[in-house]
């Protein structure tokens, strides 16, 4: 049962502001694709459908904490923690690492907490419901300890 999961990738130059920095919205974009590869690598679908009804995981809440710019080419590891799960929550925690050579610089942390719902279409209103047994036997939380980074910039 995992609680974490590591996610490299290299940043685009697309994915960049006039600076040459990271827009700052695209470290959520980044932990969605985390999120996303996590599910995958454990066959758990981001969004389901049985029986004409669709299951996936809206967002209650999300927030990042920069701490260091991250640059063209720079290259990323997300590493994604689940730092609480109750039967209808996942609560994951993000630490993002650019790669230098053997050093990593911690860049930002973020956090995004999902509800597990379900909606029937085409009214799309989502009601929470709990995690199935199928799903939570495949995830485990992450120890206190994990949750602190690694690393830290230094300004």
């Amino acid at each position: 049962m995992p609680y974490a999961f590591q996610h490299r990738r290299s940043i685009a130059f697309v994915e960049t502001d006039m600076a040459g920095i990271v827009h700052f919205s695209n470290l959520f974009r980044y932990m969605e694709a985390a999120e996303t590869a996590f599910f995958d690598s454990l066959g758990i679908p981001s969004v389901g459908e049985e029986q004409g009804v669709q299951y996936g995981w809206p967002r209650l809440e999300t927030h990042c904490r920069y701490r260091a710019p991250l640059r063209f080419q720079d290259q990323l590891e997300v590493k994604l923690l689940i730092k609480a799960m109750t039967s209808k929550t996942l609560h994951f925690h993000f630490h993002f690492n650019k790669m230098e050579g053997d050093r990593t610089v911690l860049a930002a942390t973020g956090e995004l907490k999902t509800i597990y719902a379900c909606w029937t279409p085409p009214a799309q209103a989502l009601t929470p419901v709990r995690i199935p047994d199928s799903i939570a036997a495949k995830l485990a939380i992450a120890p206190p300890e994990a949750l602190i980074p690694e690393t830290a910039a230094k300004c």
